[in-house]
């Protein structure tokens, strides 16, 4: 479903955002005041030093943002590797390192009663301000406000892995692309995303279970774990064996998209990418997030993630007394 900016009302995105499909809302560049460029964040951050991991082994090292902005705009080449800074900042809230960028993004962010940190329909947007707001990462529930994902460009074909390995998250969210290069022959820059409907979930277990050479997917769950990119060749077999296919979606500069709760996606930039996203949940996703609550539990047992900070539950009686 897609939809502009200008004409998406909070309605009609509650309308349309019960039926748990993907939504792509068009046109927020133009509401976005700030610059969101390579050049800009280089000029401001380029001495600190963040983690950069490379899409393909998944190695990571130290860099400083100066270094790793700098390769932006520049050629793509098969010696160049896909390299991405994810979310940015890792520790600190948004709000509190990007003050100027915080408001930009709940200024212009498309349905801001759902998405943005004082949003009412935001249930993860209700805790009291004497207590510390809860992640809703991968099993904790902390509205720490939105993040930046920033990659350089891949290839989607049988030999690469993408930018974002598929997985599915605890929460609803919005991903806007802010900046992206242009290709080699002048157009536009894009992420490609595919994203499955939340059903299609247990025969894309099924699926990546039988991948050979991947004993330990017998352990925990093969979503979760976030290590398989479907290529080409892998979509095609998962709808020859399951008739599973995934909305796909070109995302260019200024397109919001929307993922439910429960959905499992992956991302391929074909080109050097800035991205901001913020998970939020809304009040038609509950039920989802409730059950999902339950399956990230088992994960962490599994893979011995940390505990719960703030249970579900809690989240669901401080929206009730806000």
């Amino acid at each position: 479903l897609y939809y502009h900016r200008e004409n998406l009302s909070e309605d009609r995105f509650k309308s349309v955002w019960s039926k748990r499909r993907p939504i792509v809302v068009k046109g927020t560049e133009h509401y976005f005041q700030s610059r969101w460029t390579p050049q800009s964040f280089a000029l401001q951050f380029g001495e600190t030093v963040c983690e950069i991991e490379n899409c393909e082994s998944g190695e990571i090292k130290k860099e400083k943002l100066a270094n790793f902005f700098s390769m932006f705009g520049e050629k793509m080449t098969p010696h160049r590797p896909s390299l991405k800074l994810k979310d940015w900042p890792p520790k600190d809230r948004f709000k509190d390192l990007f003050p100027i960028l915080h408001q930009d993004f709940e200024a212009a962010v498309p349905v801001p009663a759902y998405t943005t940190s004082r949003g009412v329909m935001n249930l993860a947007a209700h805790f009291p301000a004497t207590l510390v707001a809860p992640d809703i990462g991968n099993d904790l529930y902390d509205y720490s406000g939105p993040k930046m994902y920033i990659a350089l460009g891949s290839v989607f074909d049988d030999q690469h892995s993408g930018s974002t390995r598929l997985h599915l998250d605890l929460s609803d969210a919005v991903n806007i692309l802010m900046w992206a290069s242009r290709t080699a022959d002048d157009r536009p820059g894009s992420a490609l995303w595919h994203i499955f409907a939340k059903e299609d979930a247990p025969d894309i277990r099924k699926f990546l279970r039988t991948i050979p050479g991947d004993s330990g997917r017998l352990i925990g769950d093969p979503i979760h774990d976030q290590s398989t990119y479907l290529t080409k060749s892998s979509l095609d077999q998962l709808y020859s064996r399951f008739g599973v296919r995934p909305y796909i979606i070109r995302q260019f500069v200024g397109d919001a998209v929307f993922i439910p709760a429960g959905c499992a996606h992956q991302v391929c930039n074909l080109a050097d990418c800035i991205k901001i996203a913020s998970d939020f949940v809304s009040p038609e996703s509950v039920p989802i997030c409730k059950s999902l609550s339950q399956e990230f539990r088992i994960q962490r047992l599994t893979q011995g993630w940390p505990a719960d900070v703030i249970p579900f539950e809690h989240m669901l009686y401080n929206t009730w007394i806000s």
